[in-house]
């Protein structure tokens, strides 16, 4: 890409149209070097799954450093998202968090207190608050706005 400026630069008929191209490139470049934009994850909607296979799944990501860009619906396990790093994780304004308690999978419909604990464990303390006086005591989702407890993209 440097070479291509180069010789972009060095021929003599570079026109103002040409110039515009440049500038363009240069400050998204720019723009895209001060938002950290990386590779990221996208969540548009996720209804969830087995906390333990989302603790093994944002393991991963915290390690990359890869950044987690929230759409749209991100519900059950799938807000785990919330322990990763301040920062490695961003909401658009339309994107929602649903929470509920934790189910026990023996017996469906029934809420488990093991599996509410291991997932509000794993929660930041604010959202664990939130979250057992809001949420944890039923199967039925509670939504919030994904920008109460992430910063915006």
């Amino acid at each position: 890409m440097r070479k291509l400026l180069r010789d972009f630069i060095k021929d003599e008929t570079v026109t103002s149209r040409g110039m515009i191209f440049v500038a363009i490139l240069i400050a998204s470049a720019l723009l895209a070097r001060a938002v950290g934009a990386v590779p990221g994850v996208m969540i548009y909607r996720d209804t969830g799954g087995l906390i333990s296979d989302y603790q093994n799944r944002y393991a991963t990501i915290r390690s990359t450093g890869e950044r987690v860009i929230i759409e749209g619906e991100c519900t059950s396990a799938c807000t785990i998202v919330l322990s990763l790093p301040r920062g490695q994780a961003c909401a658009m304004p339309n994107a929602v968090l649903g929470f509920h308690a934790g189910s026990d999978l023996r017996r469906p419909g029934e809420v488990s207190a093991v599996a509410t604990k291991i997932l509000a464990d794993i929660y930041p303390p604010n959202v664990r608050k939130w979250f057992y006086a809001s949420a944890a005591h039923s199967l039925s989702i509670r939504y919030v706005r994904a920008t109460r407890f992430l910063p915006k993209c």
